[in-house]
C-alpha cells in the first residue's frame, strides 16, 4: 500500500523543509489570529456565544476538507493552488482592517466572522496540499522523522503565534491584523520555491468518483474508522479549550491578554517538546490516545478549581507534552496506512469528520459558558472526556497498531 518517493532523497528533503517553513509561518499567523479574534469579539460584544461563533467559523470549512482533498488528489500539480489559497487568505483580512479604521462595531463583528471563515477555508486547502506533497517528497523510511519534525514545527509555530497574540493586542487591534497579514504573505514564498514534478499516477477519474473511492477505502479500513471516531470526539472537546481559557482569563480572573499568551505558550510548548521526543518513543497507539484523553480530562477538571494562573500554566504544559507524543504516533500511522494516490482526500476526511467537530465546539462551549459559567463548563467538558476515554483501548484495530521508536 505504500510507495517510495518519486524524488531523490536530497531534493525530496529540501522540498519537505520548504513545506515546514510554510507550515511554521502559516500556523504562527493562524494561531495568533485565532486568539486575537476571540478576544476582540468577547471584548466588543461581551458575548461568549458570538466569540464561540467566530471560533467555530474558523473550523467550519473543514466540513469541505474531503471534497478539497479529492480535488487535489486529481491534480498533476498542486503548488499553484497553494499559492492562490495563501494570497486569498491574506486579502480576506482587508475588510477587518477597514472596519477598525472606521471604528464600526457592526462591521468589526461582520468582517471578523467573514475573515474567520475565509482563513479556515484557505488553510484547509493549504493543509491538504501539504499532506499530499509530504507523501510525495518523503520516502517510507523518512515518515517517522518527518512526522516528528512536522508536529514539532507545527507546535512551536502555534507557541509563537499564541505568545505574540497577547503582545499584539496591547498595541491595538489594527496593528495586530496588519502583522498577521504580513505573516501570511511571507508564508506564500516557500510554496513558490518548491520544485514540484508533474505527477504520473493521476487518473482522469471524475470528482464524484474520486470522492467515492476515498469513502470506500475508509469504509473498508476498520482502523481508519476508529481513528476518525476518536478524532471527532476528542477534537470536539479540545476545540472548546481556546474559548474556555480565554473566557477564564478575561471574565473570571480579570487578567490582561498577556496571560492568554502565557497559558497557550505553556500548552504549545509542552506539545512541541512532546512532538520532538515522540520520535524516540514507541508503543501502542491505543495506549497513547487513552493516556492523552485521561490526562487532558484531569487538566480540565483541576483548572476549574484553580485561581492561580501560573499553576494553570504548569498543568497545561504537562498535558501538552503527552498530546505532542500522541500527535507523532497518530501522524506516523496515517502516513504509513494511506496510499499516496489517496492521501489528500483521506486526510481531508479526517478534517471533515474529525477536526470539523471544532466548528460546533466553539458555539456549544459559548452556550454552556453563557448558561453555567466558565468554571462549571471546564468541569463538565473534563468529565465527559474522562467518561469516553476507555474507547481508545476498547477499539480492536487501534490496539494492534505498534509505532516504532524511531524511523530514519
Amino acid at each position: 500500500m505504500s510507495h517510495e518517493s518519486n524524488y531523490d532523497e536530497k531534493t525530496g528533503w529540501n522540498n519537505f523543509k520548504l513545506l515546514l517553513l510554510n507550515s511554521g509561518l502559516s500556523r504562527t499567523g493562524f494561531a495568533a489570529f485565532n486568539l486575537i479574534i476571540i478576544w476582540i469579539m468577547l471584548k466588543e460584544t461581551g458575548s461568549p456565544l458570538i466569540s464561540g461563533l467566530s471560533d467555530g467559523l474558523i473550523s467550519l470549512p473543514l466540513l469541505f476538507s474531503f471534497i478539497v482533498g479529492a480535488y487535489l488528489d486529481k491534480q498533476k500539480k498542486v503548488k499553484h493552488i497553494g499559492i492562490l489559497a495563501g494570497l486569498t487568505r491574506s486579502l480576506s483580512l482587508l475588510g477587518l482592517v477597514y472596519a477598525f479604521l472606521i471604528q464600526n462595531v457592526f462591521l468589526i463583528v461582520a468582517f471578523g466572522l467573514f475573515s474567520s471563515f475565509m482563513l479556515g477555508f484557505t488553510s484547509d486547502v493549504i493543509n491538504s496540499m501539504r499532506s499530499l506533497l509530504t507523501k510525495l517528497f518523503l520516502g517510507e523510511t523518512q515518515y517517522k522523522t518527518g512526522s516528528s519534525l512536522s508536529n514539532t514545527v507545527y507546535s512551536l509555530s502555534e507557541a509563537v503565534g499564541y505568545s505574540i497574540s497577547g503582545v499584539l493586542l496591547t498595541f491595538g487591534y489594527l496593528n495586530s491584523i496588519n502583522i498577521i497579514f504580513i505573516i501570511f504573505i511571507l508564508a506564500v514564498i516557500p510554496i513558490i520555491l518548491l520544485k514540484e514534478k508533474e505527477r504520473i499516477d493521476v487518473t482522469d477519474t471524475k470528482l464524484n468518483e474520486s470522492i467515492k473511492q476515498g469513502l470506500r477505502f475508509i469504509l473498508n479500513e476498520k482502523l481508519l474508522k476508529e481513528m476518525l471516531l476518536l478524532g471527532f470526539i476528542v477534537n470536539f472537546l479540545f476545540g472548546a479549550m481556546a474559548l474556555l481559557l480565554i473566557s477564564l482569563i478575561q471574565l473570571k480572573l480579570n487578567l490582561s491578554p498577556l496571560f492568554v499568551s502565557m497559558v497557550f505558550l505553556m500548552l504549545i510548548g509542552g506539545i512541541s517538546a512532546g512532538s520532538y521526543f515522540g520520535k524516540f518513543i514507541g508503543g501502542k497507539l491505543s495506549f497513547m490516545i487513552f493516556l492523552t484523553m485521561v490526562s487532558s480530562s484531569i487538566v480540565f477538571m483541576i483548572t476549574s478549581f484553580l485561581k492561580n494562573i501560573y499553576l494553570i500554566g504548569i498543568l497545561v504544559l504537562a498535558g501538552g507534552f503527552i498530546i505532542g507524543i500522541t500527535n507523532v504516533f497518530f501522524s506516523y500511522t496515517l502516513l504509513k496506512k494511506i496510499p499516496r494516490d489517496l492521501i489528500a482526500r483521506i486526510m481531508g476526511a479526517f478534517n471533515t469528520f474529525g477536526l470539523s467537530a471544532t466548528a460546533m465546539s466553539g458555539v456549544v462551549a459559548g452556550t454552556i459558558i453563557q448558561i453555567v459559567g466558565v468554571r462549571y463548563s471546564l468541569l463538565i467538558i473534563g468529565s465527559v472526556l474522562l467518561v469516553i476515554s476507555p474507547l481508545a483501548i476498547i477499539f480492536k484495530e487501534l490496539r494492534e497498531v505498534n509505532v516504532p521508536k524511531r524511523g530514519k
